[in-house]
């Protein structure tokens, strides 16, 4: 996955509706989580979640605490899985086995950053989407 995304749709976008209709979940009564341009790791994004009580959309906070860690500390959040290597690495390898502790993130969008010839220059952000800005969703752990 990507480093930053985006989720630029309203809550009452057409396109947003029909996605939330195949995946069976209603769109969330508050605007929070929508319209949004530039979704860092540590923050909330919107999430479909399903459990013993049902599929619905949540807000989660972006990044893994592994269940070692004592306290929150981005010095251990991980934001990107590997999934050539997931059953390898101890802090997802249990994760994937629990259909309870996946997630899929709504999204429209996702940069990936463009490294310039002069290494004295900024790195370039290139934003990449679907066709007509459709959403989709990123799989979560």
């Amino acid at each position: 996955m990507c480093g930053r995304f985006t989720n630029t749709k309203r809550k009452s976008d057409d396109l947003l509706d029909k996605l939330t209709d195949q995946l069976g979940v209603k769109t969330p009564e508050s605007d929070r989580g929508f319209e949004r341009f530039n979704i860092a790791p540590t923050q909330e994004v919107l999430v479909v979640v399903e459990d013993e009580e049902g599929r619905r959309i949540e807000h989660l906070r972006w990044g893994l605490v592994p269940s070692w860690a004592k306290e929150l500390n981005t010095r251990f959040s991980m934001i990107n899985a590997r999934a050539e290597t997931l059953t390898e690495k101890p802090a997802y390898r249990s994760l994937i086995r629990q259909a309870n502790h996946r997630c899929l993130v709504l999204a429209d969008g996702n940069y990936e950053w463009q490294k310039p010839e002069d290494p004295r220059q900024p790195r370039r952000p290139m934003h990449f989407a679907l066709e007509e800005g459709k959403p989709f969703c990123f799989a979560g752990l």
